[in-house]
C-alpha cells in the first residue's frame, strides 16, 4: 500500500513539472513575451531564454558560436556600464569585475541560451517574481 501510494505521488509530481515547464507565461515589464524556444524546467531549475528578456529590458546581447560566449552590455541603475559575460555550460558568471556562482549552468538549446529567473534577476538588477499558482514568471526593470 505504501509503495503504491508513493508511486502514485511521485507520477502526479512529475506530471504537475512538466505541465508547468510547458505553460506558463513570462512577462516583462508587463508585456507577455513570445518565445520561439519555450521555457522549461532542466534538472529542476526553471531556465528561461535569455536573449528576448535581456533585449526587452534594454540590453545588448551577443554570442560567440566558437567558445559558446554570451556577452551583454547595459546600463546598470546608477547609470553607468554594466556587462555581463556567461558559457554555456559554466557555473560562473562575470558581471563586470566580479564573478559569480550560478545556481544552475546556461545550456543550449534548439540554438538559444536558457538561464535561470534568477541569473536574470542579479545580471540585471532586476525584480524577478515566480507564481507557481499562476504558471508565471514576472520580470520587472528596477529603476535606479
Amino acid at each position: 500500500m505504501k509503495k503504491t501510494a508513493i508511486l502514485v505521488l511521485l507520477t502526479l509530481l512529475f506530471c504537475t513539472a512538466a505541465v508547468w515547464a510547458e505553460d506558463f507565461a513570462v512577462t516583462v515589464n508587463g508585456d507577455t513575451i513570445e518565445f520561439d524556444v519555450g521555457p522549461r524546467i532542466i534538472s529542476g531549475k526553471v531556465m528561461i531564454p535569455m536573449r528576448f528578456v535581456f533585449e526587452k529590458l534594454g540590453a545588448a546581447v551577443m554570442y560567440d558560436d566558437e567558445t559558446e560566449t554570451i556577452s551583454s552590455y547595459c546600463a546598470d541603475t546608477g547609470g553607468g556600464a554594466r556587462i555581463i559575460t556567461i558559457q554555456i555550460g559554466n557555473s560562473k558568471a562575470f558581471i563586470n569585475n566580479d564573478t559569480y556562482d550560478l545556481d544552475a549552468a546556461p545550456v543550449l538549446v534548439d540554438d538559444r541560451t536558457l538561464v535561470t529567473p534568477e541569473f536574470i534577476e542579479n545580471a540585471l538588477e532586476a525584480k524577478v517574481v515566480i507564481d507557481v499558482q499562476e504558471n508565471s514568471i514576472g520580470i520587472i526593470n528596477i529603476e535606479g
